[in-house]
């Protein structure tokens, strides 16, 4: 599965790129209407399902509500502040602050609901007493974070600095995602066939920390080669992990629990792709306004039409001086990897998957790891 959505992240730059450069960036969007279609239709007819005895409204009586409208009151209140912080508004204006505080606080409650309140919660707080499961979690949100800023910002890189057109820097991020795409693939053949998934984890972080390390260093001047060789790098590390971790909490839980446990990591891994990219645009677009307006001359109203769309800087009639200002201003685009290399390397999960008494054998496959903890906990 990690490898047809990494295969799936390799091809949307491109047809992206496509669609904006031939014909419009609304296709971009248009384009899903077919395929989720198509994606409903599958599901319905050919995806198994094993009927849960009752009627409809006796199934829509025991979900969890109130938790579903607590988690998306706090998320969007949450990314609210943090994409106007700086940008729309001051850090310490009220319409900052508000929208943080009152999230927080919904975040609290939802906690609270879920932990006291519902018989069927949303996210079942108990799966959390295994180190592993707490772990696995914390590096899938981090993980979602350093991948969907890198898919993000590296095409923006390779367009602003580089100048490249959108179909080209579709092409210029292939080496990325299709060595995810082998990295993905191999480390499940690795997984299926030895049942360890803990190295894994550890080649996979490490390799994927030296390369967004690398990423950080990235400017106007840098090669293709190093490039190119950059992102194999950080490929190598995100493909090792995108399904690993998800073995490693399927293999710590309880089968009940195992759909609410893969789907909240799935929610941690998006929601992680969200803030990355809402805390990134306020960081980037901070540093390169301060720097358009002390170094480069701009107007306030052209510096503003650069932040909006830089892509056309080129089109806004700004002078050859100006232009090279605003290429170095987004040079420093890497200043947002300098924030994930800190997140990966210091919630490496292999510090928390080695002791955990509620594991059993890390390096059993999955059914004989299933079969060994139930001898051992009798669950």
């Amino acid at each position: 599965m990690g490898c047809v959505v990494a295969l799936a992240n390799s091809l949307g730059p491109i047809i992206g790129g496509l669609f904006t450069e031939r014909a419009s960036w609304r296709w971009c969007f248009y384009l899903n209407l077919p395929l989720s279609a198509i994606s409903m239709v599958v599901i319905i007819f050919l995806l198994p399902l094993r009927r849960v005895k009752g009627g409809i409204w006796q199934k829509l009586k025991i979900l969890d509500w109130y938790g579903s409208i607590l988690t998306i009151a706090w998320a969007v209140l949450v990314l609210l502040g943090l994409s106007w912080a700086g940008n729309e508004h001051p850090w310490a204006s009220a319409a900052v602050l508000a929208p943080l505080i009152i999230g927080l606080a919904l975040l609290g409650l939802f906690l609270l609901v879920e932990w006291k309140l519902v018989k069927l919660p949303l996210v079942p707080l108990q799966i959390f007493r295994s180190s592993t499961v707490s772990a696995s979690m914390a590096a899938t949100f981090f993980s979602g974070m350093i991948f969907y800023a890198t898919l993000y910002y590296l095409p923006t890189y390779f367009q602003i600095v580089r100048g490249a057109s959108p179909i080209r820097s579709g092409v210029l991020l292939l080496p990325l995602v299709t060595v995810q795409t082998v990295s993905s693939f191999s480390s499940g053949l690795l997984v299926s066939k030895t049942g360890d998934y803990w190295w894994n984890l550890v080649v996979g972080f490490t390799f994927w920390s030296i390369g967004v390390g690398l990423l950080s260093m990235i400017d106007e001047n840098t090669s293709l080669a190093k490039l190119v060789g950059y992102q194999i790098i950080d490929g190598i590390g995100a493909g090792q992990t995108f399904q690993t971790s998800l073995v490693a909490i399927q293999a710590s839980v309880e089968r009940k629990e195992m759909a609410t446990a893969t789907g909240f990591r799935n929610f941690l891994r998006m929601l992680g792709g969200t803030l990355a990219l809402t805390i990134c645009s306020t960081i980037v677009n901070n540093i390169v306004r301060s720097r358009l307006g002390s170094t480069a001359g701009l107007t306030a109203e052209q510096a503003q039409a650069v932040l909006s769309d830089p892509t056309q800087a080129g089109r806004m009639g700004l002078s050859a001086e100006q232009r090279l200002a605003v290429t170095k201003a987004y040079g420093k685009l890497p200043s947002c990897y300098m924030l994930m290399v800190s997140d990966r390397s210091t919630r490496h999960p292999s510090l928390f998957l080695v002791h955990d008494p509620m594991c059993g054998n890390r390096s059993a496959p999955h059914g004989v790891f299933r079969q060994a903890r139930v001898a051992e906990t009798g669950r």
